[in-house]
């Protein structure tokens, strides 16, 4: 293999070249953009109606789903520093929406979680608005579409390097 310019460029006979991978990766790219904008439209309103920032939105969203988390785990989850987070979580506490109780497990530990009405706001209809646009969009394709949507995004997200949500 030879490298030029950061790309690695294959030899002959050995898979795609380097041309028609950068072909690959920027229609995959720009696919995934248009899908995530299409997808988190209705969301970006509702945001801008709440007033809440696009960190504040990530947080609850993963306290939402997760369950309460230490701020250490909250803040690994977001890929944000401990303090980063911390002030996240002080301005969603002053908002009434999370709340830090002591871990029964660890008096030590905070776990930070939603409130009830987040809760209950949450459990009425914010995964429905979630996946409000792609719901549509799934129910017109069959089951082995579905099923092979999933696949192509779990194979791309292991490949990326990630472990896949369970």
């Amino acid at each position: 293999m030879r490298h030029t310019f950061g790309v690695t460029q294959a030899g002959p006979g050995s898979g795609p070249s380097a041309p028609e991978l950068l072909a690959d990766a920027t229609d995959i790219s720009r696919l995934l953009r248009e899908v995530q904008r299409y997808v988190e439209q209705p969301q970006d309103a509702a945001m801008r109606e709440s007033g809440l920032t696009m960190p504040q939105v990530s947080t609850l969203g993963v306290l939402f789903d997760r369950g309460p988390l230490s701020l250490k785990a909250l803040s690994r989850e977001l890929g944000l520093s401990h303090s980063t987070v911390s002030g996240i979580v002080d301005r969603l506490e002053r908002r009434g929406l999370a709340r830090r109780a002591v871990d029964p497990a660890d008096r030590r530990v905070s776990l930070i979680g939603v409130t009830d009405s987040v809760d209950a706001y949450a459990r009425q209809g914010y995964a429905q608005s979630q996946a409000g646009r792609l719901l549509p969009a799934l129910e017109s394709a069959s089951a082995e579409q579905r099923q092979s949507i999933k696949a192509a995004l779990t194979l791309l997200h292991s490949l990326l390097g990630a472990q896949p949500a369970r």
